[in-house]
């Protein structure tokens, strides 16, 4: 695992160094020999499993599409399942707050010079307050913070996790929806449902506090999902507009991340008005798909 403890911000020093201290510990203690590599930040790893998985859908090979998922999945159970989350800080209200109002500053304000009305910044509130009350509300573990693909290396026999400067003990269900719904990767529904039914049952075998309903899961985890594409893709607007720090945008991938809020905000009623916040800057025109 590839670690930048340094940038988490920590409720206390104790832990943040008994965190260190466990660092330290599975390093040595694992290694390449089991699902998730835990290795030190100057080993050489293999491709991102980013272009992995855009190699492997330009060339139409399901199997290693499929073989990079499986474990990437039984790596971020393995994650979740060793990781202690009293060991880091929260992930809490104003954390969650903080990303959602990347989007209104630097999409809405920046990207594209518009101003809310009142009744749109109502609208934005009661959608924001609705997802910061749904991810507090799931089962918390240790969460990478950001177990997305790009983060990844293709490694033998598992994948190698890049930074921890994310981590903190929250929402279950946000890494595997960081993995499944990449702003740069689109899979059929179908092929996002195995593949979070394959998390959900490795998960309750592993003993994580995941909700016995899958139903009730899957839809934390679509909630969940959209409240971190709204802050990628604020996030990706202050990468552009962001002073010395600016740098380009990758077009497709905040199309993406429009695609995916979207079509979450369209399948659920409470989430619904969103819609007429975001379509006017993502064009995006979506089926419901899939619900509960």
């Amino acid at each position: 695992m590839r670690v930048a403890a340094a940038s988490v911000t920590w409720a206390d020093a104790a832990r943040q160094a008994a965190f260190e201290r466990w660092l330290a510990d599975v390093g040595l203690r694992h290694g390449a020999d089991t699902e998730l590599a835990f290795v030190p930040a100057d080993t050489p790893a293999g491709p991102r499993y980013l272009q992995a998985l855009q190699q492997a859908q330009q060339q139409a090979d399901a199997p290693e599409v499929e073989r990079l998922m499986r474990a990437a999945l039984a790596g971020l159970v393995r994650l979740q399942q060793t990781v202690s989350a009293d060991l880091l800080p929260p992930c809490d209200e104003a954390r969650l707050q903080r990303e959602l109002a990347l989007f209104p500053t630097w999409c809405v304000e920046c990207e594209h010079g518009k101003t809310w009305s009142a009744a749109e910044q109502a609208i934005w509130q009661r959608v924001s307050t609705r997802l910061i009350d749904s991810a507090l509300a799931q089962p918390v573990v240790a969460m990478h913070g950001d177990f997305a693909p790009r983060q990844l290396h293709v490694t033998t026999p598992g994948p190698t996790v890049l930074g921890f400067d994310r981590a903190a003990a929250g929402p279950i269900a946000y890494d595997l929806v960081s993995l499944l719904r990449d702003g740069s990767l689109a899979w059929p529904e179908e092929q996002e449902l195995d593949w979070a039914v394959r998390w959900w049952q490795q998960a309750r075998r592993a003993g994580l506090p995941v909700d016995a309903d899958f139903g009730e899961f899957w839809r934390g985890f679509e909630w969940a999902g959209l409240l971190r594409h709204l802050g990628l893709i604020g996030a990706l607007c202050r990468r552009k507009h962001g002073g010395e720090a600016a740098g380009g945008v990758d077009a497709a991938e905040l199309q993406g991340l429009f695609n995916h809020a979207s079509r979450v905000a369209l399948r659920y009623a409470p989430l619904k008005p969103l819609l007429r916040l975001i379509e006017p800057m993502s064009g995006a025109r979506v089926d419901a798909g899939f619900t509960f």
